[in-house]
């Protein structure tokens, strides 16, 4: 009897898993940098969007039009728009471009590379070319200073494939006041960044919450995304990474407030992304994007 209870709970799991990986919430904060001073700003996050596998055309042009509902001021990408292997015919490029061009903010779009966007020559030209034709600013290891919204911009390399100016961070000058966003794909290199001078907030995904999650526990995690796996952190001067993810969140772990105060130090945020790898299922692992409410 118990195990016919089990081999019937197994097909239900997956339909709820699955059912979950068709779902994306929202994640709203308000984020009060100190020393500020520029205008008040909504900025939406968002990575591992996965075009592809287990996302159908119509549940990605959903996700773009619930993002594009937010209203954000700024919209950053954190990379892992395609899914390795990648198609990249023309037909398939074409239809992404239908689906992505409706996804639009007030003043900018940015965006970084993931693992997945620059595992190939042929898929990292075709990324560029999307982003191009897209009008995503795609930033390869470079920083923008938007001077009117005091914010510098930081858009660091896949660290798998390519060279990441880990030290990029520590070379943005500017005013008292200005605030600086750092997007970086895998997470766990968070602690070889060299730090800003003021506050400054990493931008993080590739771990997908680990997809697959049991309260705490999640089994299966990429490279570079097994310690700092999903949500804020605070991060001091590290002199190496601690060993568990476990022992991250304990230590580093930034419980969400109504008001995030960020304080002369560095901060991250890993999402645990609006798409799957492997399998369309999720469990325990919520797909989500980010929407900052920066405070004047």
């Amino acid at each position: 009897m118990l195990i016919l209870v089990i081999l019937a709970l197994i097909p239900l799991g997956l339909a709820l898993a699955f059912w979950q990986s068709q779902r994306l919430k929202v994640e709203t904060y308000r984020v009060k940098p100190e020393g500020y001073n520029g205008p008040a700003l909504r900025i939406l996050f968002f990575s591992d969007f996965h075009l592809g596998l287990g996302k159908s055309q119509k549940r990605a042009a959903a996700f773009i039009q619930q993002m594009t509902e937010a209203e954000a001021d700024i919209i950053l990408f954190g990379g892992d728009l395609f899914t390795e292997p990648a198609k990249t015919d023309p037909a398939t490029l074409a239809s992404y471009y239908q689906i992505l061009k409706k996804l639009k903010a007030k003043k900018a779009i940015y965006a970084i590379k993931g693992n997945h966007d620059a595992c190939s020559p042929t898929v990292l030209s075709a990324y560029r070319q999307l982003c191009a034709k897209l009008k995503w600013q795609l930033l390869e290891n470079e920083l923008i200073y938007r001077d009117a919204e005091k914010l510098i911009l930081i858009g660091l390399n896949d660290y798998i494939h390519e060279d990441s100016a880990l030290y990029l961070q520590s070379e943005a000058h500017a005013e008292p006041g200005t605030f600086r966003i750092c997007l970086i794909h895998e997470p766990d290199i968070l602690p070889l960044t060299e730090p800003a001078k003021g506050p400054s907030l990493i931008l993080s995904g590739h771990t997908h919450a680990g997809q697959i999650a049991f309260c705490s526990w999640q089994p299966v995690l990429p490279r570079h995304g097994k310690i700092f796996t999903r949500g804020f952190y605070r991060l001091p001067k590290l002199s190496k990474l601690p060993p568990k993810q476990n022992q991250a969140r304990k230590l580093y772990g930034l419980e969400p407030k109504p008001v995030i105060e960020l304080k002369a130090e560095r901060y991250a945020y890993v999402s645990s992304g609006s798409g799957t790898t492997h399998l369309p299922l999720r469990w325990g692992a919520p797909q989500s994007f980010l929407l900052l409410e920066l405070e004047a």
